[in-house]
C-alpha cells in the first residue's frame, strides 16, 4: 500500500533535438538576422551622427534588450535545442549559400570606386551616389538582359558592313551601286584562310556587340524606375554590402549569419556531452552542475583517434577559420595607393604622390601606416609594365583596316614564322615567309648619320628636312649626344644646357652662308599664341606673339573677347606651394635665360564680350602637360574656343646664342651672335663655347641618311634591376619572298622600328600596349624616422608585382593596376589583415580532419580488424 502511494521518480530529462520544425527553423534564423540587420543599421547611423539618442530611444533599447535576455533565460531548453538541431543547421547554411550568391549577383557599392574624376577632381558625395547608381543599373541591366535572352535568342545581329551594302534590301537600286568589295578576301589572300575566319569572327562580335549595347542601353533607360528602387533597396538591406564595405559578405546579417554557424558547429561540437548533463541534472538550470564533466566525458571520446578525433580536428577548423574572419571583420584595412616615380607637376597629378605619407582605406591621405607612435611611408623606387613585343606586318598598297580585329599582329618569339601570300581562297603554300632570327625584349638603341647616295630617296621626315650633324655636347662633366637638323623647327636648335642656345641652318653657296653667319638675333618673341572657336575651326580666330602683360581679342558670336597674357615661362611646370597650398610655377624664381625651353606655357586671363571673367588658367605647348584629354578647351560667350601654344625654342630667353651655318662643299661655320667674326668647325675636333659649353660635330651629311645602331642589353630580362629598364625591345628577322631572302635589323623606337621589304611589305615592332602587360612590377621602398634627425630613412625595399606580395609590419602590399597614359605610375594595394593567418590554420584543420575522417580512418578500422 505504502509503495504505491510514493511519488514516482521524475522521467529523464532529454533535449528534444528535432523540437524545432523546418518552417521554425527558417523563420527563427530569419528573424535573427533582420535584428542583426537592424540592430547594426541603427549602430553605424548613431555612429556617423545621422541618429541621434532620445530617453525614448535608450528606455526602448533597454527595455527590449532586457525583454530579449528574460525571453532567452525562460526559454533556455528551446535555445539549446535551437542550437543543436540539424534543421536549424540545415537553415543557416541554405541562408549562407544564398548570402554568397547574392554577393555575386547583386553588384557591390565598393567605396573604393569613384573618388576621383578622370582629371584627379575628387568628386562630391553626391556625385560618387550618381556614379554609384549608374553602375549598379548597369551591371544588372547587362546580367538581367542575358537572363531574359538565354543562348542569345532575340538578341540583335547585324550584317556586316559589305553584306549589308549588297544585300537584295539596300536602299540603292542594283544597277547605281557598283558591288562593295569584301575585305575578308583580300585577307585571306595575304595572311591565309584561318586568319580570315577569325577576322570576321571578330568583325560580327564586334558589330553584335555594339548593337546589343545600344539595346541594353535602351532597357535601362526604359526601367530605370527599378533599377534606382533596386539599388536603393539593395543598400538600404545590404544586399549590396554596407557604405564601409563591399559586398553582401560585409553586411551585419552575414556576419550574424556566420555567428550562428560559429555557435552551431560548436554545441553540436559537444552536443553528447550538453545532452548527458541536461539528462543528469535536476530540472531547471541544475545540468550547469553536471556540465564539467560531462564535457569532460565527451571530450575523451573525441580525442580518441579510432573514434571521433576526425569529427573534433574538422569542427575546430571550422570554428578557427570563422574566428580568423571575424578577427579580419574587426581588424582589416585594405586600400590602394597610388604611387609615382616622379614629383607632382601639374593640379592633375596631386593625387599621384612620390611617396606615400599617409593612408586610410581606399584614402591616402588621412591616417599613417602603422601605429600613431611609429609611422612608416612608402616610396616608388622603380615601375616597369612589360607589354608584349609584336610585330605588324602590312602589305603597303591595302587600305587601313578599320575592324577591331589586329589580324597583321603577331607576338614575337625566336624561331617564329609567319607565313603570308596564298591564293584566291587564302589556301595553297605561301609565297612569303617573315622569321624572327633573333628576339632582344631589352635592346641599345642609337643613331648613326650617313651620307644618301645618289637617287636614294629619304625615307622618313628627318631625312627630308635637309641637311644634318651628329653632335656630342659637354658640359659640366655631363654629356648629350643628338642631332641637328638644318630648316627644321625645335630639332634644329640646341637647348640642353641652361642659358645656351645653338642654331643649325643651311645655305647654297658661300654667299649666303656669309649673309647667315651676319645676321642679326632676329627678335624677342618668345612663340605664338593661335586661338580656335567654332566659328573658324581651321583657320585661327587670333594669332599673336607671345610678351608677357601682352593683350588681344578675337571674335565671338556675341562680340570681342579680351585675353591679357599674365606670364609666360619656357619651363612652366606646376608644384604645390607649402605655405599657399597652391600651384605655383616650380622654376618661377628661376631667371627666365636660365630655364631651358622644354615645357614652354603662358598664363592666359580670359575675358568674355560682357567684360565678364572666364577664366585664367595654363597653357602649355606640350599639352600632354596637363594630363587633360581637353586641354585649352574653354567656353566663352556660349562659344567653344580652344588655345594652342607654340614656343619659339631659339627665340627663348638664354644667355648665349650661336649660329652654325653650312653649305655643300664648304666648311662648317659657327658665330656667336652679335659677333661678326665667325670660325670653322671641323669634324671630329671639340669647340669650346662660352659658359663651359663644348661640343663636337661626329658626322656630318648634306643628304642624311639615318642608320640605326642595336645591340642586345645582356642579362635576363624578366629578373632583377634589368626588369625596370625602359630599354626597348629589338629583333633580327628575315623576309623570304619572290624577290629573294633579305634579313633586317628592328627595334621600338623611332627612325629603327620599320623595315620594308621589296617596296610591298611594311614589318613594323612594337610593344602592344592595347592588351594588359604581360607582367607589371614594382620596388618599394619602406622609410621610418629617425627619431634622433627627424628624417625619413629607408629600412627595407621589396619588389611586387600583382600575385607576390611584399610584408611590412603587419601590412601586405602587392601590385593593382598600371596606367599606360602616366608613364611611372603603379598602383599599390595595401591589406592589413592580422586574422588571414588564424583563417588558414582553420582551413589546414578542416582538410587534415577531412582527410582522417575519409581516407585514415577506414584503414585504421581494418587494420584492428585484422
Amino acid at each position: 500500500m505504502s509503495k504505491n502511494l510514493e511519488s514516482p521518480a521524475p522521467a529523464p530529462q532529454r533535449l528534444r533535438l528535432e523540437a524545432w520544425t523546418w518552417p521554425k527553423a527558417f523563420l527563427a534564423v530569419l528573424a535573427i538576422c533582420f535584428f542583426a540587420w537592424g540592430l547594426g543599421t541603427g549602430l553605424r547611423a548613431w555612429a556617423s551622427n545621422e541618429w541621434h539618442l532620445t530617453t525614448s530611444t535608450i528606455v526602448f533599447v533597454v527595455s527590449g534588450s532586457l525583454a530579449a535576455v528574460s525571453f532567452l533565460v525562460l526559454s533556455w531548453r528551446a535555445v539549446f535545442e535551437f542550437f543543436l538541431s540539424i534543421r536549424v543547421g540545415v537553415a543557416i547554411l541554405v541562408f549562407f549559400l544564398l548570402g554568397s550568391i547574392l554577393s555575386v549577383l547583386i553588384p557591390p557599392r565598393d567605396p573604393n570606386a569613384h573618388r576621383y574624376d578622370e582629371n584627379g577632381r575628387r568628386l562630391s558625395a553626391d556625385e560618387q551616389e550618381t556614379k554609384f547608381k549608374d553602375d549598379f543599373a548597369w551591371a544588372t541591366g547587362y546580367f538581367l538582359y542575358h537572363v531574359t535572352h538565354l543562348y542569345g535568342i532575340g538578341m540583335p545581329a547585324t550584317k556586316l558592313p559589305f553584306e549589308e551594302e549588297n544585300s537584295a534590301d539596300s536602299p540603292l537600286e542594283p544597277t547605281s551601286r557598283p558591288k562593295m568589295s569584301n575585305p575578308l578576301e583580300r585577307v585571306g589572300r595575304h595572311y591565309g584562310e584561318r586568319v580570315a575566319k577569325q577576322e570576321e569572327s571578330g568583325m560580327r562580335t564586334a558589330f553584335n556587340g555594339r548593337a546589343r549595347g545600344i539595346e541594353i542601353q535602351k532597357f535601362i533607360f526604359e526601367n530605370r524606375g527599378f533599377f534606382d528602387g533596386f539599388y536603393e533597396f539593395s543598400r538600404k538591406s545590404q544586399l549590396s554590402g554596407t557604405d564601409t564595405a563591399k559586398g553582401a559578405w560585409a553586411s551585419d546579417w552575414f556576419s550574424t549569419l556566420t555567428g550562428l554557424l560559429f555557435l552551431i558547429v560548436l554545441t553540436n561540437t559537444f552536443r553528447r556531452g550538453i545532452a548527458r548533463s541536461i539528462a543528469q541534472g535536476s530540472p531547471g538550470f541544475g545540468f550547469i552542475s553536471k556540465l564539467p564533466a560531462a564535457l569532460l566525458w565527451d571530450l575523451k571520446s573525441l580525442l580518441t583517434p579510432r573514434d571521433r578525433i576526425g569529427f573534433l580536428v574538422t569542427h575546430l577548423g571550422v570554428m578557427t577559420a570563422i574566428t580568423g574572419g571575424f578577427w579580419l571583420r574587426l581588424t582589416e584595412e585594405r586600400g590602394v595607393v597610388r604611387l609615382s616615380l616622379y614629383p607632382p607637376m601639374s593640379p592633375n597629378e596631386e593625387f599621384i604622390p612620390r611617396e606615400s605619407s599617409s593612408f586610410q582605406t581606399y584614402d591616402y591621405r588621412r591616417l599613417f601606416f602603422g601605429t600613431p607612435e611609429r609611422p612608416f611611408a612608402v616610396r616608388l623606387d622603380k615601375f616597369h609594365a612589360d607589354y608584349r613585343d609584336n610585330i605588324e606586318v602590312k602589305f603597303i598598297q591595302d587600305p587601313p583596316s578599320r575592324s577591331m580585329a589586329s589580324y597583321s599582329h603577331f607576338e614575337i618569339w625566336k624561331g617564329r614564322q609567319m607565313p603570308f601570300e596564298y591564293d584566291d581562297q587564302g589556301r595553297g603554300e605561301p609565297k612569303t615567309v617573315v622569321r624572327v632570327l633573333e628576339h632582344w625584349p631589352r635592346a641599345s638603341i642609337g643613331f648613326d648619320l650617313a651620307e644618301r647616295t645618289e637617287g636614294e630617296d629619304p625615307s622618313n621626315d628627318f631625312e627630308r628636312q635637309g641637311p644634318a650633324l651628329k653632335v656630342r655636347y659637354e658640359y659640366q662633366n655631363n654629356q648629350f649626344e643628338g642631332f641637328l637638323v638644318a630648316n627644321g623647327d625645335f630639332q634644329s636648335v640646341f637647348d640642353k644646357v641652361p642659358g645656351a642656345r645653338i642654331r643649325y641652318e643651311s645655305a647654297i653657296n658661300a654667299a649666303e652662308q656669309d649673309a647667315k653667319l651676319a645676321m642679326p638675333f632676329e627678335g624677342d618673341a618668345l612663340g605664338t599664341i593661335h586661338i580656335f572657336t567654332q566659328a573658324s575651326p581651321l583657320k585661327p580666330a587670333a594669332t599673336v606673339p607671345i610678351a608677357k602683360n601682352g593683350t588681344f581679342k578675337f571674335k565671338t558670336s556675341k562680340g570681342d573677347a579680351s585675353v591679357k597674357i599674365l606670364n609666360a615661362l619656357p619651363d612652366a611646370r606646376l608644384i604645390a606651394d607649402p605655405v599657399s597650398n597652391k600651384m605655383i610655377p616650380a622654376l618661377g624664381k628661376t631667371p627666365l635665360e636660365m630655364q631651358r625651353p622644354t615645357d614652354g606655357g603662358v598664363l592666359l586671363e580670359i575675358v568674355d564680350s560682357q567684360n565678364r571673367m572666364v577664366k585664367t588658367e595654363w597653357y602649355y605647348e606640350n599639352e600632354e602637360e596637363s594630363n587633360d584629354p581637353d586641354h585649352g578647351v574653354f567656353i566663352v560667350d556660349g562659344m567653344r574656343a580652344r588655345v594652342h601654344v607654340t614656343w619659339d625654342h631659339w627665340r627663348s630667353p638664354a644667355v648665349h646664342r650661336y649660329r652654325m651655318v653650312s653649305a655643300p662643299g664648304l666648311p662648317l661655320k659657327i658665330v656667336k651672335i652679335g659677333d661678326r667674326n665667325s670660325r670653322e668647325v671641323k669634324v671630329g675636333e671639340v669647340v669650346t663655347l662660352d659658359n663651359g659649353l663644348g661640343f663636337l660635330v661626329g658626322k656630318r651629311a648634306d643628304r642624311p641618311k639615318v642608320v640605326p645602331v642595336i645591340d642586345q642589353v645582356q642579362g635576363d630580362a624578366n629578373n632583377g634591376l634589368l626588369f625596370f629598364d625602359d630599354s626597348p625591345p629589338a629583333a633580327r628577322i628575315e623576309v623570304d619572298g619572290p624577290e629573294g631572302k633579305k634579313e633586317f635589323m628592328i627595334g621600338a623606337v623611332a627612325f629603327a622600328d620599320t623595315a620594308i621589304y621589296a617596296n610591298r611589305i611594311a614589318i613594323r615592332i612594337f610593344e602592344n600596349e592595347s592588351e594588359l602587360p604581360k607582367e607589371w612590377k614594382s620596388k618599394l621602398d619602406f622609410l621610418e624616422k629617425n627619431p634622433a634627425t627627424g628624417a625619413w630613412e629607408i629600412q627595407n625595399s621589396q619588389t611586387i608585382r600583382v600575385n607576390d606580395y611584399a610584408f611590412y609590419r603587419g601590412f601586405r602590399f602587392f601590385q593593382t593596376d598600371a596606367n599606360k597614359q602616366l608613364p611611372g605610375y603603379s598602383g599599390v594595394g595595401v591589406v592589413f589583415d592580422p586574422g588571414i593567418e588564424t583563417v588558414i590554420y582553420g582551413m589546414w584543420a578542416i582538410v587534415a580532419g577531412v582527410a582522417y575522417v575519409f581516407l585514415l580512418k577506414p584503414f585504421i578500422r581494418k587494420s584492428v580488424q585484422k
